[in-house]
């Protein structure tokens, strides 16, 4: 699905809205990869952890326009922390949510 969203965003990015349309769509893909994080089937919840992380990973590096402190209000606004480490947490989600909160820390986003 990310693939169909880099693709609209090149092609909104022909027109004067851009960025308010190019935001919209990440945080679109921000959703859609939270729902898969949601779901009950383990392997969907793998692949929306593992979209989540990848885009932290392009913001932190400005490949997108969102900036951290946007991700982090959104992972905030939708309970993320609490769903990863709350009462369902499983080892391994919280072995690779690991690498969330460090990029989380390294852009300053996450502190005491």
């Amino acid at each position: 699905m990310s693939d169909v969203i880099q693709q609209l965003k090149l092609l909104y990015g022909r027109n004067g809205s851009y960025y308010k349309v190019v935001t919209d769509l990440e945080y679109l893909d921000l959703e859609l990869s939270y729902r898969y994080f949601k779901s009950p089937f383990f392997e969907k919840k793998l692949k929306g952890l593992s979209s989540l992380k990848e885009q932290l990973e392009l913001i932190g590096r400005g490949k997108e326009h969102l900036s951290p402190s946007d991700y982090f209000a959104w992972t905030m606004q939708n309970n993320f922390l609490q769903e990863v480490f709350g009462d369902g947490m499983h080892p391994e989600l919280l072995k690779r949510a690991y690498e969330v909160l460090k990029l989380f820390c390294e852009q300053k986003t996450l502190t005491k």
